[in-house]
């Protein structure tokens, strides 16, 4: 009788055993190095030890990866004001306190090419130039007396030129997501444009009033 009832409590015992066995092997064999296939799934982000770590936010390390990378790290030496994502995915208008940039990274669109990015600045533009900005709906509208692509020219199916008598004025208008994004990088714009005035930069803005 003790026999009987020691075989009955063995069995389960030794299944569960098996059982926990296999399990360990299918782990350690899904995630042995020769089949282990590990790929950055975020864009880095600079962390310092003299300041505190705060929340990860994609926008952020997007800009900084950008000033750092693009261009043979030509921005490497701004100071990022902002960065955010524009309605069409990939794409991304940065502001720091010389510049404003529009930049596109295709890989930003595939995890599997996230840890290789490539920046294409699509348009260049000092804040110093801009003389008009305002927001209609999602769009941003921002006149300049100058704007700078990657290849160096101005691409004239995405701008509109003014043709005032003094100096030639070009219109680019930004597709933002959402009419509160377009409103808050008005805002950011506005205070860059503002902090230029105050380090006694030569800044003209015009009234809309000013503008045919």
């Amino acid at each position: 009788m003790v026999s009987g009832t020691a075989k009955l409590i063995a069995r389960p015992i030794v299944s569960v055993l098996e059982l926990t066995g296999r399990t360990a092997m299918s782990i350690r064999n899904r995630s042995g190095p020769r089949q282990a296939k590990l790929g950055r799934v975020r864009v880095p982000r600079p962390v310092s030890r003299e300041l505190p770590l705060r929340p990860y936010s994609l926008e952020e390390a997007v800009g900084i990866s950008m000033l750092i990378e693009a261009d043979d790290a030509r921005f490497r030496d701004e100071f990022l004001v902002t960065c955010k994502a524009l309605k069409q995915a990939g794409n991304f208008v940065i502001v720091t306190r010389r510049l404003m940039l529009v930049v596109k990274c295709c890989s930003l669109t595939a995890v599997s090419s996230i840890h290789n990015p490539e920046w294409v600045v699509e348009l260049e533009m000092d804040l110093y130039s801009i003389v008009h900005i305002d927001t209609e709906g999602e769009t941003l509208n921002i006149v300049s007396t100058r704007t700078e692509t990657a290849q160096g020219q101005q691409k004239t199916s995405h701008l509109k030129r003014w043709k005032p008598r003094s100096i030639p004025l070009v219109q680019r208008s930004i597709e933002m997501p959402t009419v509160e994004a377009a409103r808050e990088v008005l805002q950011i714009l506005w205070t860059a444009i503002d902090g230029q005035k105050h380090r006694g930069l030569k800044v003209h803005l015009l009234h809309r009033n000013m503008l045919r």
